[in-house]
């Protein structure tokens, strides 16, 4: 249609596929554009004629080279979107016909953050940041959507109030900024040490401590952070997989909408089993890896999956085998417990009848520690005992027989 643009007949074949598009993909808006930016086709008819060379999506797209807009309000509009662009090739794959906009609402966002509440314990949430700390999704504090976590630059912010890019109250929304300088730094920290995701430790919306992680997405310029009261925080393994999940399958939809020409056999399949890959962990299935042998973004992505699976079943089995060591600790404590018990009722009734008179009786030594030598004290002190209760049993024999003898000598 693009190269056709006055043939009746090429634009009716044009508007059923953008139609189509809109209504498999749940887009608000598809958009054809000439390659000087210009709508010629939409299935928003209010949108035909409408001039987005300006726009910096369509800039690029311009340049051969798919891009994702800000999150914003379309002129004259209050809602706000966000944008796809991608270049459109002829037959010949080789000239540039025009651009394919698509413009999605952020309720899709909306519900998928919304999934990690509370997935790793009560009060845990999730939210969405761009690059100067707006959050853009926040479904757990919905009255804090579009407010920055800290005061952002003055430029900055007179930009977004010049370009309405929240609408008409885009003032009032950035003015409430949070206080929450932590996000922010972890946000440059991640920037300048190139690593996927950082810890830190700050206040949550709700007022109270606690701990979050926070990642870059890969496919825009956002940060996915991830909160926990501090509480929750150190008590749960498994809410990492669920986690895990989460920021694949986000990562997956945005960059199956960025890549939205290229929705063929060959994409959906490695997608669904990365899908089926982190159900079955989530399961309990730690042994479940992706099989993939490939050098583009999905490798990239399966190998992150399989090297964060590695490390969350290592954890799991480390915190297991934690926790059958102190099982057995506590099991050998108590049996030495109930053995020093025994012992001593032994060795305590034993002096009982020691001390009642009873020495036929001996100690049986089972241990070779300071108790068991104490027992073999005992054992030789009623031996003692015993010898000389025999010796004066002896003594008293002689006295009694010599006795007898003078008894006897007397009377006669």
């Amino acid at each position: 249609m693009l190269e056709n643009q006055e043939n009746p007949e090429a634009r009716e074949r044009g508007q059923f596929v953008i139609n189509a598009v809109r209504n498999t993909f749940n887009y608000d808006t598809i958009s054809l554009l000439n390659i000087s930016g210009k709508t010629v086709l939409s299935t928003n008819p209010g949108k035909v004629g409408q001039d987005r060379s300006q726009r910096p999506e369509v800039i690029n797209a311009q340049r051969g080279v798919p891009a994702m807009s800000d999150v914003a309000t379309d002129p004259d509009e209050e809602q706000v979107f966000l944008h796809f662009t991608a270049p459109v090739y002829g037959l010949n794959k080789q000239q540039m016909i025009g651009i394919v906009d698509g413009r999605v609402a952020l309720d899709e966002i909306h519900r998928l953050v919304a999934l990690d509440k509370n997935r790793s314990g009560a009060g845990s949430y999730s939210v969405i940041v761009d690059r100067h700390g707006v959050r853009i999704s926040v479904p757990d504090f919905p009255q804090l959507l579009f407010q920055p976590v800290a005061p952002l630059a003055p430029t900055v912010a007179q930009e977004m109030i010049d370009t309405r890019r929240f609408g008409s109250n885009t003032a009032a929304l950035i003015r409430q900024s949070s206080s929450m300088p932590e996000v922010m730094e972890s946000i440059n920290l991640l920037n300048q040490r190139a690593e996927e995701r950082l810890f830190f430790k700050g206040a949550l919306n709700s007022g109270e401590e606690g701990e979050s992680v926070i990642r870059r997405l890969r496919s825009a310029d956002w940060y996915y952070i991830h909160r926990v009261p501090i509480e929750q925080f150190y008590g749960v393994v498994r809410a990492q997989t669920n986690y895990a999940i989460l920021v694949t399958i986000i990562t997956a939809v945005v960059a199956i909408v960025v890549t939205l020409w290229f929705v063929q056999r060959s994409l959906r399949r490695p997608l669904i089993q990365l899908v089926e890959t982190a159900s079955a962990i989530a399961r309990g299935d730690l042994s479940r890896r992706l099989q993939m042998q490939r050098r583009d973004e999905i490798g990239i992505l399966a190998n992150g999956f399989n090297t964060m699976a590695d490390a969350l079943e290592a954890r799991i089995t480390e915190a297991q085998a934690a926790k059958e060591e102190a099982q057995r600790s506590q099991r050998a404590e108590a049996e030495g417990r109930a053995s020093l018990e025994r012992s001593v009722a032994e060795y305590l009734t034993f002096v009982q009848r020691v001390a009642n008179g009873d020495l036929s009786q001996t100690l049986a030594i089972d241990r070779n520690d300071a108790l068991g030598q104490l027992g073999i004290g005992l054992n030789k002190m009623v031996e003692s005992l015993r010898a000389m209760g025999r010796q004066s049993q002896e003594a008293a024999n002689a006295i009694a027989k010599a006795a007898a003898q003078i008894l006897i000598t007397t009377t006669q």
